[in-house]
């Protein structure tokens, strides 16, 4: 079986510093995983040792006291249409923050997918180089329903999607 899990956690006693950043600011964040596993239970043992492992070799969880699992999803099979596997809605405006995918998943087990383009050099902090494409974008009438009762359709297509990298969001990005 599948399980897919979806954690949340703040950084209470240590804020991440980047650049020549002086305060302490504190982080949260949500992840997700994924694991195979016979029961939920052995699934919650495999996320253990996962996050475990990920703190000990990734910077991901430095300053990171406590992990919350959000929901538990246990897939048996995924609809033609897909779906939604969890959803988090936070107060306030978007002040920024830091996304990545795949870490610490060797090549062969997974390929990450972005929309938009980096500039080809290895400066990962450069500011040009976190332009953020929406994936899709809705009109006010979207919201409408059709008179066969059907939601009205949107355009979701754009950009190709290309192999991603870890990528940082700025604030105002």
């Amino acid at each position: 079986m599948l399980y897919v899990g979806h954690f949340s956690f703040s950084e209470h006693a240590i804020g991440r510093k980047f650049d020549d950043d002086d305060d302490n600011t504190p982080w949260h964040g949500i992840f997700t995983c994924m694991a195979e596993a016979d029961t939920v239970h052995a699934a919650f043992d495999k996320f253990k040792a996962l996050i475990t492992q990920l703190r000990r070799d990734e910077d991901l969880f430095d300053g990171v006291e406590e992990v919350y699992l959000d929901a538990c999803v246990e897939v048996t099979t995924v609809p033609d249409a897909g779906m939604l596997t969890h959803f988090s809605l936070r107060e306030g405006e978007d002040t920024g923050g830091i996304s990545t995918a795949l870490r610490g998943v060797p090549e062969h087990c997974a390929a990450a997918y972005r929309l938009g383009s980096d500039d080809d050099d290895d400066d990962a902090n450069d500011e040009d180089d976190h332009d953020i494409e929406p994936f899709m974008t809705f009109e006010a009438s979207d919201t409408s329903e059709t008179s066969a009762g059907a939601p009205a359709e949107t355009s979701a297509r754009g950009p190709e999607p290309e192999p991603g990298r870890a990528r940082q969001k700025g604030a105002g990005a």
